[in-house]
């Protein structure tokens, strides 16, 4: 993925339209569009970027001691992000996809 200038490839490289600039915290390009709401049992988290979603489905896989079809697609994908081979949107489906069957979507 590139910036708008067609220079920026690394995941730590922002896009400030006329020029790139250094990006500290997550990366830009691990990071979703709109943060997915999820339930655990002391309330509510925004989970934001793939990272967070990695570790919100090791922490469903400790609570339960099962990894669901679910997880693992989600975790491939998630990895393949993190490789810079996909975009973080399908990430974030994956681990939608993942929360739902875990039951942690709000009202649902």
């Amino acid at each position: 993925m590139r910036c708008r200038l067609g220079l920026a490839r690394q995941a730590m490289i922002r896009c400030e339209g006329s020029r790139c600039a250094r990006s500290q915290g997550t990366p830009m390009l691990h990071r979703f569009k709109r943060p997915v709401t999820i339930r655990w049992e002391r309330g509510m988290q925004g989970i934001g970027d793939v990272h967070a979603a990695l570790e919100a489905m090791r922490n469903w896989v400790r609570e339960t001691d099962t990894v669901t079809p679910e997880i693992e697609a989600a975790y491939v994908v998630c990895a393949e992000v993190l490789d810079g081979t996909r975009p973080a949107e399908d990430a974030r489906g994956a681990f939608v996809a993942d929360a739902r069957g875990m039951g942690k979507l709000p009202g649902e």
